[in-house]
């Protein structure tokens, strides 16, 4: 943890982007997802991530394969 909290200068806070949320929306359908909170917030992290072209880093299975499908690296823990 103090490793991570030592580095926190190497993080930039990145602003969402209606375009964000036009391109999770679309995911959404796409993977023929149910909208939801969560739903919308996963998607919206990966459409990020996409536009960023940096790697995503989470423990859902489920969404390491969409991520997969869109050519978005993932970071193994």
């Amino acid at each position: 943890m103090y490793r991570v909290i030592n580095n926190l200068e190497l993080f930039e806070i990145e602003s969402i982007k209606i375009k964000d949320v036009k391109e999770a929306l679309k995911m959404i359908k796409e993977n023929n997802k149910k909208l939801s909170k969560s739903n919308l917030n996963d998607f919206i992290l990966l459409s990020i991530v996409k536009r960023l072209n940096c790697p995503f880093i989470t423990y859902d299975e489920d969404l390491k394969k969409i991520a997969k499908k869109y050519n978005i690296k993932i970071l193994e823990l």
